[in-house]
């Protein structure tokens, strides 16, 4: 795929399994990234996730030149994105790297992270279309404490 036109027309998309279309939307959405990156000299994008009790807390991105300085301002620089009706729509960078983010959490199973206690990770993605997720899943152990009184014990005090 060489640029946006080389993605499949809408009915072609629409045929495809789910399975299908859920690896081209993020196969195709990893290739708008980096061409975003090759093309303003970015060498590192790292977008942090958490949420918890039904909230997620947005994603925050760290964005890389090749000397490994901060860029400012790329958040709003304008991306490609491929939808899951198969369109392409035209996003900032920090939108589509949410929905990226977003679209790799739910295909490695962790769709949902947000709900009750929450979890997290970070995404690193590359220029060369490499990425990393390090995911994460908070858990509360409960322990159940049992006590037991009878009517004597309560009323005792009373």
């Amino acid at each position: 795929m060489e640029n946006i036109n080389d993605t499949p027309s809408l009915e072609a998309f629409k045929a495809l399994p789910y399975s299908q279309q859920e690896a081209l939307v993020v196969r195709t959405n990893l290739k708008f990234i980096t061409d975003f990156m090759r093309e303003h000299a970015v060498s590192k994008i790292v977008a942090s996730y958490s949420g918890s009790g039904d909230e997620g807390n947005g994603i925050d991105l760290e964005i890389l030149d090749t000397q490994g300085k901060h860029l400012g301002g790329y958040h709003a620089k304008p991306a490609w994105r491929m939808c899951w009706e198969g369109k392409r729509n035209q996003e900032t960078l920090q939108e589509l790297v949410e929905i990226f983010t977003d679209d790799l959490i739910n295909c490695a199973g962790y769709e949902g992270y947000e709900c009750d206690d929450g979890g997290g990770g970070t995404l690193t993605i590359l220029a060369d279309g490499t990425f990393n997720l390090n995911h994460y899943v908070n858990v509360v152990e409960v322990s159940t404490v049992e006590s037991s009184y009878d009517h004597n014990d309560l009323l005792e005090d009373v």
